[in-house]
């Protein structure tokens, strides 16, 4: 009967079963297809192919690629930079909606219309997000609306609270901007002489505002955004509120900029909508593939980690970073726990996205149903997988604890070549690990090769 040694020990092959252990293991390893770099990208997208097919060029039915230059200089740019087709044309969404806002001022109608506060046509096209996925963006676009229409109210109440503090103190003639007024040149909106009342007034007002928005942004962050708009306009209401002399201007005033916030939203969502749209489905479905893909990829860092175990000392430390910290495992288990945190980012991720894709309205064979179970299954998946990555921090723990974690590797030695008692233990449970392993593996290749 065959055996194979390990570190001094014998180990006899079950049921007579004869071959030689490390080639086998090694070819029946490299017939196995793995998950290559390109294959989940940072943002979720999956190139599909895996190792063997991106070394041959050939397609899943086994046709040769065409193109395999190009195919070759574009995997190798979305394994350096994960930046796919999808992530230039959401580079390009972003830019366009501000790029439209800011090119309109050609226009002379649009510059009348909007004179000196036409910039914030940009400003909040950027910030209402057309790169977001429709189901998304339409929510956050209705929470922009409704609270920018509030905050117009509110600054209408200060205007009108700063117009009364300026006439129960002083009588002033109103001007159209020029020498001797806080307002900007002629063109600009009507404004009067500065009254210090006036100004008090309006800066309390912006304290407030500023305060409780930040203080609600502070506790609800999802609703970040809005806040940042709300205080936008604000800002640019309370800096012009002590310069009117009466509510005809400040109301012309308050018209004149929420109009400027909601063409901002306007052409936000037109190129949101119809410039590249993407769907939250869309998104959630590109997020699954994402994470089966991690998941093979998990799973094949585990089995390699595994085999590493078979001739290393596992409770041995490496270096892993240039500060010489040292950690106990080895440089297949540090492999292991990068692939299975970023398991659990795209976890994270899909959790995010999943309400929004069932909320969304769109024709489908899967239902909303459907992709929550879906999502089940896959963190069903998950959970033992992540288990797996305890392996690694439990052999660190029985290091530590039992002085362990020295630079001193004792996977080669036998126990005759212990010092003392404590490194014969150590020994004596590396080799079982060995042993363990290999009995394992090799059952496994008989039954592959039955």
């Amino acid at each position: 009967m065959a055996s194979v040694p390990r570190n001094g020990h014998d180990t006899a092959e079950p049921n007579g079963y004869t071959n030689n252990y490390n080639d086998t293991r090694q070819g029946e390893l490299s017939s196995i297809p793995t998950a290559t770099p390109t294959e989940v990208q940072p943002n979720g997208n999956t190139t599909g192919k895996t190792e063997a097919e991106a070394s041959s060029g050939t397609g899943r039915d086994g046709s040769k690629a065409k193109g395999s230059f190009p195919a070759k200089v574009k995997r190798i740019w979305l394994a350096k930079t994960g930046i796919d087709k999808r992530t230039y044309m959401q580079m390009f969404k972003g830019a366009l909606a501000p790029t439209i806002a800011i090119s309109a001022y050609q226009s002379t109608a649009w510059a009348d219309t909007y004179t000196t506060i036409g910039y914030l046509c940009g400003i909040i096209a950027i910030l209402s997000l057309p790169i977001q996925p429709r189901a998304k963006y339409l929510q956050t676009m209705l929470t922009n609306v409704l609270v920018v229409c509030f905050g117009c109210g509110v600054a209408l109440l200060a205007m009108y609270c700063t117009v009364h503090a300026r006439l129960n103190s002083e009588f002033q003639q109103t001007r159209n901007g020029g020498p001797g007024t806080s307002g900007l040149a002629a063109g600009g909106a009507p404004t009067t002489t500065y009254n210090s009342s006036a100004s008090a007034v309006a800066g309390v007002w912006l304290f407030v505002q500023i305060y409780a928005i930040s203080t609600y942004r502070a506790n609800r962050p999802q609703f970040t955004i809005p806040s940042i708009m709300y205080a936008i306009f604000a800002n640019v209401s309370m800096v012009y509120a002590p310069q009117f002399g009466s509510m005809v201007q400040a109301k012309a005033f308050a018209k004149k900029l929420l109009g400027a916030f909601l063409t901002g939203f306007a052409i936000s969502t037109g190129v949101s909508l119809f410039v590249f749209p993407l769907t939250s489905r869309g998104v959630v479905f590109n997020d699954i593939a994402g994470y089966i893909n991690s998941l093979r990829g998990c799973m094949q860092a585990n089995l390699d980690y595994l085999h590493s175990l078979e001739d290393s000392d596992m409770f041995a430390p490496h270096r892993v970073n240039t500060a010489g910290d040292d950690v106990v495992g080895s440089k297949e288990a540090a492999v292991f726990k990068a692939k299975v945190q970023a398991l659990t980012g795209l976890h994270a991720k899909l959790n995010m996205d999943l309400p929004f894709a069932k909320r969304e309205v769109a024709f489908g064979s899967l239902g909303p149903d459907d992709i929550q179970e879906l999502a089940r299954g896959l963190r069903q998946i998950m959970v033992p997988t992540v288990g797996l990555s305890s392996m690694p921090e439990i052999f660190q723990r029985i290091a530590e604890s039992r002085g362990w974690d020295r630079e001193l590797d004792l996977s080669q030695a036998t126990v005759n070549d212990a010092p003392d008692d404590e490194e014969k233990i150590r020994v004596e449970t590396i080799q079982q690990w060995h042993v363990s392993l290999t009995a394992i593996f090799i059952i496994e290749l008989k039954n592959t090769a039955l």
